[in-house]
């Protein structure tokens, strides 16, 4: 399973991206992947994908994301929203 978080993006990109890969690298974290989404006029946002729940959790908590949902290793989402 793939836990999605999003990240609103706020301030200067560069220095958004390099205070999450530093608190990644201090909680010893590795997300499956990392990017940046661009949409139609909507607020840029980072999204990661994570292996394990917890580390999810605390990433979308410690930059005020939020998990979106779970997605199992055929593809298929599942949302976490309750």
């Amino acid at each position: 399973m793939l836990y999605t978080v999003e990240v609103p993006l706020s301030g200067d990109v560069g220095k958004v991206m390099s205070n999450m890969r530093t608190w990644l690298g201090q909680q010893r974290f590795e997300p499956d992947s990392f990017r940046q989404i661009e949409n139609d006029g909507a607020q840029p946002r980072f999204r990661l994908e994570f292996k394990i729940d917890r580390e999810a959790a605390a990433f979308a908590a410690a930059f005020g994301g939020r998990v979106l949902a779970t997605r199992n290793s055929r593809g298929n989402e599942h949302s976490t929203a309750a």
